[in-house]
Parts: C-alpha cells; sequence; structure tokens
C-alpha cells in the first residue's frame, strides 16, 4: 500500500504542477509587472500569520548600535567560522556526478554512524517503508532514493552551522535558533522538489542555496552570543531586535561565508542577492526564484518578524517562474510537505 501510495503521490504532484501551466493567461493569474499586494492579500495565498507590532523607538535605537557592533566585528567573527562539513561536501559532490558510484555513496555514509543511523530510521519510518525492516545501509540508500539520502546527509551534516556552542550557554533566543534551522532545512527540501519536479532550475543550486540563503543569519546570532559572552552588550536584546539585526546583516554575512568555504560561486551570490532584483543566468536565476517562493511561503505562514515584503516576494517569483494561483498553491503544498520530511529529520537526529 505504501508503494501505491507513493505513485500516487508522484503521479498527483505531477498533475498539480501541469495545472498550474495550463491555466496561463486566466483571471487567477499572478500579478503583472509594477503590479503590489497594496490593495490586500489575495484569498489564494495561504492564511499568514500576523505580523508583529512594529519596533518601539529604543529598539529602534538598539538595532542601529547593534549593526554598528557587528559591522566593526565582521572580520574578527568570519576568522572563528566553523567549516562546513566534510562529509556533506563529498556526498553533495558525489551525488551530482553524472555515473553516481552507489557503493561509493554508501561507504562515505558509512564513515559517520550517526549519519547511517538516521538514514535507516528514515528508510523505516511508515512514510518509505514498503515491506519489512530495513537493515542494511546499502538496502536503506536504494530505498530512499540517492536525492533523498544527499538531503538527509546534507540537512543533518549543516545543522552544526546553526548549532552554535554558545546556544547552550543563552537560551534567551533558542526559538530564533531553532526557527532558522527549521526555515533553512524546509527551503531546501521544497526547493528541490520544486526543481526537480517542474525540471527547471539547478536542483542542486536550489536545494544548496536554500540551505544555506539564510546562513548570514545564524552566523549574525552567533556573533552577538559571543559579544554577550564577552561583556560588549548593555543587556540581551529583545526577541524583535533580533530579528532586525540578522535581517539586515544577513546576507552580506552570507555571501563571505560561502566564499571563505569555496562553495560555488552561484551559492554565493544567492546567499547575497535572494532579496534583490535576480540578475544570475540561467539555471540559477530560475532556482532563485524557485527557492525564494517556497522561502517567502513558508516565513509567511510561520514567522512574525518576516520581512514586510513577503508577499510581493511571492508574487515576483511566482511571475518568474511562470506560475497563476494553482502553481502558487502546489509550491505551498510542497513546502508543507518539506515541513513535514523536516520533522522526521529532526527526530531522526535525536540521538546525534
Amino acid at each position: 500500500m505504501s508503494f501505491l501510495r507513493d505513485v500516487w503521490e508522484r503521479v498527483f504532484r505531477q498533475l498539480r504542477w501541469r495545472d498550474a501551466v495550463e491555466h496561463r493567461g486566466t483571471r487567477a493569474w499572478a500579478p503583472a509587472e509594477g503590479d503590489s499586494v497594496q490593495g490586500g492579500t489575495p484569498a489564494w495565498l495561504p492564511p499568514a500569520v500576523a505580523l508583529a507590532l512594529p519596533l518601539e523607538p529604543r529598539e529602534e535605537e538598539a538595532v542601529v548600535e547593534l549593526n554598528e557592533l557587528l559591522a566593526a566585528t565582521t572580520d574578527e567573527h568570519l576568522t572563528a567560522l566553523p567549516a562546513f562539513p566534510s562529509l556533506a561536501s563529498r556526498t553533495l559532490a558525489l551525488a551530482w556526478q553524472q555515473d553516481v558510484d552507489v557503493a561509493q555513496l554508501v561507504r562515505e555514509i558509512s564513515r559517520d554512524p550517526a549519519l547511517a543511523a538516521a538514514i535507516l530510521r528514515m528508510a523505516n519510518t511508515a512514510h518509505v517503508a514498503r515491506g519489512g525492516p530495513v537493515r542494511g545501509l546499502r538496502d536503506a540508500v536504494m530505498l530512499l532514493g540517492l536525492k533523498t539520502c544527499v538531503t538527509i546527509i546534507a540537512g543533518l551534516s549543516a545543522r552544526a552551522l546553526f548549532n552554535a556552542e554558545v546556544r547552550d550557554l543563552h537560551r534567551q533566543h533558542a526559538q530564533v535558533w531553532s526557527h532558522l534551522w527549521e526555515h533553512a532545512l524546509t527551503t531546501a527540501l521544497a526547493a528541490g522538489q520544486v526543481a526537480m519536479t517542474r525540471r527547471e532550475g539547478a536542483l542542486d543550486i536550489a536545494f544548496l542555496g536554500g540551505l544555506l540563503h539564510d546562513i548570514g543569519k545564524a552566523l549574525g546570532l552567533r556573533a552577538l552570543h559571543h559579544l554577550m559572552l564577552r561583556g560588549k552588550l548593555g543587556q540581551v536584546p529583545t526577541t524583535p531586535v533580533v530579528y532586525r539585526v540578522l535581517e539586515d546583516c544577513h546576507e552580506s554575512l552570507g555571501q563571505r561565508a560561502v566564499a571563505l568555504w569555496q562553495l560555488p560561486p552561484s551559492v554565493a551570490e544567492v546567499c547575497a542577492t535572494h532579496h534583490e532584483p535576480v540578475t544570475l543566468e540561467e539555471p540559477a536565476a530560475t532556482a532563485l526564484h524557485v527557492l525564494r517562493l517556497v522561502s517567502s511561503l513558508h516565513e509567511l505562514t510561520h514567522n512574525p518578524y518576516r520581512r514586510a515584503d513577503t508577499e510581493q516576494e511571492i508574487f515576483t517569483s511566482a511571475r518568474a517562474l511562470g506560475l497563476n494561483e494553482h502553481g502558487v498553491r502546489a509550491a505551498h503544498a510542497e513546502t508543507r510537505a518539506a515541513e513535514e520530511k523536516t520533522r522526521l529529520l529532526l527526530a531522526a537526529n535525536t540521538t546525534r
């Protein structure tokens, strides 16, 4: 039964995306170039979580002070930048080759017992298991599929970038840490699925860009906590102030971090420009619009401290991708499915 359900889900995805393309040119089309959302939110967008109240004057002053302090100490914090997980780098490079050596992939996974255990647990969940229990790592890889395994490996490995050591010392912003990580992984999974389903954009850029597009926020939060530990801050900043500061600094920090990790230049450009007009060449431009669309949909429904132009970003990227309301709904469905996968991954990572 689970096999038939998997087949039906694949067929339904294709029908849903075909419906999004066949309805082009109808009244349900996303706003045209130059349109805005000032007149109200269309009913076909998912329900948005209410925006937080505007910052008070004293909080605005705190934002300015923290931005100046972070800017003055950026080089110092980047010097202590954690390395991008080497296992994730190797498996990503391996999986995106034309002729993938599954045996070599299994050997790489075996180097990390906790990751191997996570792969086995995922293969044995009710969502993917198609018979008896899966006991061998190779069988688990073959059952899950190559791209799913790479997603799990990259996601769980990269979590170290979001779990700063100071998190255990300062619990005031634990919820911010959790949101950053869950948003990154959800965006990566959803962007990769949309890119693969529509066969548009570069899957590797969509996935890795989705995982790292907001990495500057995690690095900014690490920097704030280090400054707190050293007594450089007068008081612990409030959650609204933290979100605003991270929004202000994350693109530049993310771009510099990805450059130091020597990841593909297209990923660095995604980190630096995902809130700017898209100037990348194809297929990176399409991948950027895909991850911006799913990221904004997730923020719209989960983050009360999101950017004020989140809805406009949804419309802009939907228009660039040629999606109407059906396409946006399909992308939102993929994002919700990615949220469920993220929860499974987090559950599988509890023993790490």
